[in-house]
């Protein structure tokens, strides 16, 4: 059936709080800019393998991703930097999706994210 959409339950859920930016795959700048840059923070939807994979590259080499992802959001490196390791982060995991919360959304999270820490 191509061209069908299934709309999780948490897609309804979160669906009020501003446009979606369905992927294939998000890159990871598309995933970091609303985690850790103040002016765009809001939740992100990624399947538990994408998030597994962002997780492990921020690991590997966290200055690099938040270069690129400064350049993109327009904002200085240190900036960028600094939210990055003052963002209060929020993991929920629910059938094969993770839904990320920064910033203020992470208040509605049970599990405390180690993106940032």
């Amino acid at each position: 059936m191509l061209g069908v959409h299934v709309v999780k339950p948490f897609t309804a859920y979160l669906r009020g709080l501003g446009p979606w930016q369905p992927r294939p795959i998000a890159s990871d700048t598309t995933v970091a800019t609303p985690l850790f840059e103040p002016r765009s923070y809001r939740p992100v939807l990624i399947t538990a393998a994408r998030y597994l994979d962002f997780k492990a590259k921020l690991a590997d080499d966290a200055p690099d991703l938040l270069a690129r992802t400064a350049r993109r959001a327009e904002v200085s490196v240190e900036a960028l930097t600094e939210s990055f390791r003052q963002t209060e982060l929020s993991v929920i995991e629910r059938e094969g999706a993770v839904i990320l919360l920064p910033g203020p959304y992470h208040v509605c999270g049970t599990e405390r994210g180690p993106l940032s820490r």
